[in-house]
């Protein structure tokens, strides 16, 4: 038995956003904010990376540990959790005025934008209960951790706790303090950055706070045997949880990794019912004690396989969801949630959102968004329609030409995107793992299993503008840019897992059905000779890269050039299906869905699953 007792916290200093203060609601404070004609704050801007990552820390700053557990323990414990905690304050003094103040919360800016890093703290309340803004966000799982980010409708993050349980043990963690950006004002996110994990080994953890009494909380896998008369029996007089109390947790219904293959329909059957919603205090229907009152959410997460291990991840692609739900001329929720409620229920190790994630269609067309309370609205709303399975199912995310992060933008109106993304869609940066990346997280790469997965940034490095047009940015001139390019060879030199894969939101380069579709970057394999798509390419034939996994042109298509797929994944929430005179391509459905992939030593199964959960084509690579 594993018991889990050394934490140690060590405090960071994160790219923060704070929200202009004096509005309790986002929705209600964005409709005064455009009323007032987009009139912001000034914008904090730091300077871009210009391919290098000699700027990257000019945002952050290492702080002193604030706080360390007995150690004498350590030698009696097989895994010693650790996580990042210290409470975010504003800075403020970094910030400069570029023109006249407008109030006392807000300044004009060159480039319309608001700043969220002025906020006046000392105006900061929070609500007596804690009410979660969607289910938490898991990120970045490694050999030995986690990220989990939690987003608060009301309710003070600082005061939230986070427990963790091994599988198979009976013990949970002591409660770990979270990292705390502040914003203001409310919601507010807490977030956690969790040490200490066994690899290839799943946890269950639990967010604990002050539900408001009767509020729906969701616990999924439901521990079907479990007594909640323990866990209730556990609960202090301070509301938290005692680690040395034990819960049988040993029936939960957190699928395995056999070695048979198996299809998203079978995975998603596995675990159909095994969702639970409860009230606060309630008590369950097999007669046993309340469920703890002071548990918000339970989720579960798995570390990084190991080399050997069959496991599977979910491929989802332009959901397109923007900053006003009721706008029409963008992602349509209901599809997001449907193919994120399919991919919940499936249980995949982990998620990839191959780019445009979010839309701003509402101001333009491929402008950049006015303001980073934009940007950070659109992150907090794709993360609230992902629902548990953003709570169970770690997301990697990939830029696409709607995050507000293209090269043609300026440094200011890029730095509002990167910051919203950082802080409320977290991913890797540079030192996450060991095959490094990008110091603002916008490419990456990692190893999980026998799979490399690298993870490229078309957009941010292209510096002319490309607006499905016949003129401006052409089908050749898009780029990765000098040092990416040399990191991704570098990366594929090194290379020694069986299975390679990149993703991408589009190539890098265009071959479509019109001129304008081409210039724009569609086409996927028609384009594998044009421009440095040529060069990426030939670099897959040479170091065996076997698929090329992007989006962009919302349907399900699969294209083979040299032996090597080009394979995408329909699109999750896009409302523009594009047919042959757009795209140029011979075969594909234009269906709404996601993939399904199954990463086994010896093969490769991908499947393109629709709304109605069916596979309607697959692949399989090897033997």
């Amino acid at each position: 038995m594993e018991k889990m007792e050394r934490i140690t916290r060590k405090g960071k200093w994160w790219p923060m956003m704070r929200f202009p203060v004096g509005a309790g609601s986002w929705v209600a404070w964005l409709g005064i904010w455009v009323a007032l004609g987009a009139v912001g704050c000034v914008e904090r801007v730091v300077p871009s990376d210009d391919d290098t990552g000699d700027d990257a820390d000019t945002d952050t700053g290492e702080v002193p540990d604030s706080q360390t557990m007995d150690d004498t323990t350590s030698a009696e414990t097989e895994s010693n959790i650790s996580t990042e905690s210290e409470t975010i304050e504003p800075e403020g003094s970094d910030t400069g005025s570029e023109g006249e103040t407008d109030s006392d919360s807000e300044t004009a800016d060159s480039d319309g934008g608001m700043d969220l890093l002025a906020c006046d703290t000392d105006s900061v309340t929070y609500g007596e209960f804690h009410a979660l803004n969607g289910a938490p966000l898991l990120f970045t799982p490694t050999d030995e951790g986690a990220g989990v980010s939690v987003l608060l409708e009301s309710g003070d993050p600082g005061e939230l706790r986070l427990q963790l349980l091994k599988e198979g043990d009976t013990l949970w963690s002591e409660p770990i303090e979270p990292l705390v950006p502040f914003m203001c004002p409310v919601p507010a996110l807490a977030r956690w950055e969790i040490t200490g994990l066994l690899p290839s080994t799943t946890y269950l953890y639990r967010v604990i706070g002050h539900p408001v009494p009767g509020s729906d909380r969701v616990w999924w896998p439901v521990d079907t045997d479990t007594d909640d008369a323990q866990a209730d029996s556990a609960t202090g007089s301070d509301g938290a949880l005692d680690s040395d109390t034990p819960v049988d947790t040993t029936a939960t219904d957190t699928p395995d990794t056999p070695d048979t293959d198996t299809t998203a329909a079978d995975a998603m059957d596995t675990i159909t019912d095994s969702v639970d919603t409860v009230d606060a205090g309630s008590t369950d229907s097999d007669g046993s004690d309340d469920i703890p009152e002071n548990v918000l959410y339970q989720g579960s997460l798995v570390t990084r396989r190991a080399s050997g291990e069959t496991f599977r991840f979910a491929l989802l692609t332009d959901s397109h969801i923007g900053t006003n739900l009721d706008y029409s001329n963008q992602g349509s929720p209901a599809v997001l949630q449907t193919v994120s409620g399919q991919i919940a229920r499936a249980m995949p190790d982990f998620m990839i959102n191959l780019g445009d994630m979010l839309d701003f269609h509402q101001f333009g067309f491929n402008t950049p968004p006015p303001a980073s309370l934009i940007t950070a609205r659109a992150y907090a709303n794709y993360r609230m329609l992902l629902g548990d399975a953003a709570g169970h199912v770690p997301h990697f995310p990939v830029i696409g030409n709607w995050e507000g992060e293209n090269g043609d933008f300026s440094e200011a109106e890029r730095q509002r995107s990167v910051d919203a993304r950082k802080l409320l869609m977290p991913g890797p940066d540079a030192d996450t793992y060991p095959e490094g990346g990008s110091p603002i997280g916008d490419y990456y790469a990692f190893t999980w299993g026998d799979a490399l997965f690298m993870v490229l940034n078309v957009q941010s490095y292209t510096p002319t503008a490309h607006l499905l047009s016949e003129t401006g940015g052409t089908a050749d001139d898009w780029t990765l840019g000098e040092v990416q390019m040399a990191w991704f060879m570098e990366t594929l030199k090194a290379a020694t897992s069986k299975w390679r894969f990149i993703f991408i939101h589009h190539t890098v380069g265009g071959a479509a059905g019109s001129l304008a579709d081409s210039n724009y970057g569609r086409g996927g394999g028609q384009a594998a000779t044009v421009g440095e798509q040529a060069i990426v390419h030939q670099l897959m034939r040479d170091y065996g890269v076997q698929i090329f996994f992007y989006g962009h042109d919302h349907v399900f298509t699969d294209m083979v050039v040299d032996e090597i797929h080009y394979t995408l994944p329909g699109s999750a929430g896009a409302p523009w299906m594009f047919d042959e005179f757009d795209t140029g391509y011979s075969q594909f459905w234009m269906e709404s869905g996601w993939a399904w992939v199954q990463v086994k030593p010896e093969t490769v199964h991908v499947q393109f699953v629709n709304l109605e959960g069916t596979a309607i084509y697959d692949y399989t690579l090897g033997n």
